[in-house]
């Protein structure tokens, strides 16, 4: 029973080491690392996404009993943001929401700007048509 409870608290001790230890590895990383630098000291990150050319790399791991998540993210191979996971300013929700407002505000414009085309383009042909008749005729002298 003693040797359990030597190993259990062994054992709990190596993985609070590991957990800092991990925290201060982060900290290691640069803005301008490329991304074989960046495994080297933090190893596989426990995600990866790529996006318009860019590639994010989110790392988790427990500082006390506190779970963090580090972002690191690649633009052309060099690391160019070290930090917390960035979140957009609006959620996708919300952008749907602003985007369907603006489209039905553009198509309410579009819908009045060809009303009035077409008021204007009745309104041409038909005081065209009422003034048919040839307001000037050029005359040509025959030439010897």
């Amino acid at each position: 029973m003693k040797i359990f409870v030597v190993l259990l608290s062994s054992l709990m001790l190596f993985c609070l080491g590991c957990q800092t230890n991990e925290v201060k590895q982060f900290e290691k990383l640069k803005v301008g690392m490329d991304k074989d630098e960046v495994l080297n000291v933090m190893g596989s990150p426990r995600h990866t996404e790529r996006r318009q050319g860019r590639d994010r790399w989110t790392y988790e791991f427990y500082q006390d009993t506190k779970q963090n998540f580090k972002e690191v993210q690649f633009q052309e191979g060099k690391s160019t943001y070290l930090g917390e996971v960035t979140q957009p300013e609006v959620s996708a929700v919300d952008q749907d929401k602003l985007n369907e407002e603006s489209n039905i505000a553009l198509e309410k414009r579009w819908t009045q700007e060809r009303e009035e085309y077409k008021k204007r383009s009745a309104e041409y042909f038909n005081d065209s048509k009422a003034n048919s008749e040839i307001r000037y005729s050029p005359r040509f002298d025959p030439i010897q």
